[in-house]
């Protein structure tokens, strides 16, 4: 699924994503906590499919990153 961006709904588009990458990888994380191992390696190939749509819409994933325990980079803006 293609769809166009606005380049002013581009910082929102990349806010939300970035909001998502957080409520994902807090959820993988209590899968975890949980000792759930289907949930939470659902979470991470739902997290690594985020990030990468991310990197395809030109997301800097460097910026005010944090590694999570998996080595995953969580976002906080």
């Amino acid at each position: 699924m293609t769809e166009q961006i606005s380049i002013a709904s581009s910082t929102e588009f990349e806010k939300e994503l970035a909001a998502l990458a957080r409520m994902v990888t807090h959820a993988r994380q209590c899968a975890q906590d949980l000792g759930i191992t289907m949930p939470a390696y659902c979470l991470d190939v739902a997290l690594a499919a985020i990030l990468e749509e991310m990197e395809m819409h030109g997301v800097d994933l460097r910026k005010g990153e944090m590694k999570t325990d998996s080595g995953i980079p969580a976002y906080y803006n």
